[in-house]
């Protein structure tokens, strides 16, 4: 072989070589491309995270706003079922009571009449004493209506009226 063979050949590598150095270079360049094109999407994905990671810190914020309200709305339940307990006492105690007083009414009402039948049974007895009778029977009806009045006026002073 001689040395322009030798030339020939070796030109003939270097331009196989610089065909693939070619390709190589075409194919970095479209690699490059599409490095620069998932540079731009991942820039674009990390945007919307940030968004995102904003959206849920003003969420968290107003969670940490709802949970405050909340507890402090569960306080107030607590305060008005204490009151309400409180009440239902203090009610329980009233009716107690208006029942005393009640029975303490009915037993004036029982004790006025059985005076005043006591008193209707001695006036059909004794008729001869008619003045005197009629004396009673004023003051009986003077006690009665004093009583009556005083049953009203009870009635009146815890409302049963």
């Amino acid at each position: 072989m001689d040395v322009h063979e030798k030339l020939d050949l070796i030109l003939e590598i270097l331009g196989g070589h610089s065909e693939k150095l070619d390709e190589h270079s075409q194919k970095l360049g479209e690699q490059g491309r599409k490095l620069d094109e998932h540079s731009l999407k991942f820039d674009e994905q990390g945007k919307k995270l940030d968004e995102h990671s904003q959206k849920f810190d003003e969420q968290g914020r107003k969670l940490d706003e709802h949970s405050q309200k909340l507890d402090e709305q569960g306080r107030k339940l607590d305060e008005h079922s204490q009151k309400l307990g409180e009440h239902s006492e203090l009610l329980g105690a009233l009716i107690h009571g208006q029942q005393e007083i009640k029975a303490d009414l009915d037993g004036f009402k029982l004790a006025t009449f059985k005076r005043f039948d006591d008193l209707n049974k001695r006036l059909d007895s004794s008729e001869s004493k008619q003045g005197e009778l009629e004396a009673k029977v004023e003051l009986l009806e003077n006690r009665t209506w004093t009583n009556e009045s005083d049953i009203h006026r009870l009635k009146n002073l815890i409302g049963m009226k």
